[in-house]
């Protein structure tokens, strides 16, 4: 199947999509986080590509969200402490209960949380 897998050993939940679903669910982090992020974040989505000001600008607005926002959605992995920096913005995001995407972000948490908790990495296939 074409899409993104996250995997860690003995992970809690199985975490499955296609990268476009995943694009547009970081969108959709990015703008619950800051209204700036996402459309700056959304902006380089459309062209793109980011330069390097736009790097440096979603990595102040950001904060420990970049390494979710910025991240390969077809490989490489999150080490645990990238997951723990993530999960303390990551954790206070949440989506309206009939939004398409409100099951996939609480089990990207589980899977953030649980890497960051156990000292596992986090692995995008």
């Amino acid at each position: 199947m074409m899409g993104l897998d996250l995997v860690a050993k003995e992970q809690p939940v199985d975490f499955s999509m296609g990268y476009i679903g995943f694009s547009l669910m970081r969108k959709k982090i990015a703008e619950k986080h800051n209204k700036d992020l996402g459309v700056l974040y959304q902006s380089c989505m459309k062209i793109g590509w980011f330069t390097d000001s736009d790097v440096e600008k979603i990595e102040e607005m950001s904060n420990g969200l970049i390494g979710l926002l910025l991240h390969s959605d077809c490989d490489g992995t999150l080490t645990y402490k990238e997951c723990r920096d993530i999960r303390k913005d990551l954790n206070k995001i949440e989506f309206e209960d009939d939004d398409f995407y409100k099951t996939k972000l609480e089990d990207l948490k589980t899977m953030i949380n649980f890497c960051a908790d156990k000292r596992r990495t986090l692995y995008f296939y």
